[in-house]
């Protein structure tokens, strides 16, 4: 069972600049990723559905890590979202994971 604490804090600084990260520079977002991550580097951190793009950190993670993977897919598409959400996996959530060696 991961420190779900550790998301907590995460969820809750993009959540303070959520109508920002749009405009804000990848430079300026990996700083305060970096500010939150630094302190909980190697933890058993658990980020619920924080990292999904529905969220704040989600979508911060989006424009650091892969810019260019577009938006989920409909539902409907089950072939298609699941592709996406594989991508998702190997280009944004695990970089992130791996950047802060979270186990």
């Amino acid at each position: 069972m991961g420190n779900h604490s550790v998301g907590r804090v995460f969820h809750t600084a993009f959540c303070v600049i959520a109508d920002d990260i749009d405009s804000m520079p990848k430079d300026e977002l990996l700083k305060l990723l970096d500010m939150c991550g630094e302190q909980y580097r190697g933890s058993d951190a658990e980020f619920d559905d924080y990292t999904n793009p529905d969220y704040p950190l989600g979508r911060a993670l989006i424009k650091i890590f892969n810019p260019d993977i577009g938006v989920v897919p409909n539902d409907d598409d089950d072939v298609e979202s699941e592709k996406w959400w594989d991508k998702h996996y190997y280009s944004v959530y695990r970089p992130f994971r791996e950047r802060y060696e979270f186990c």
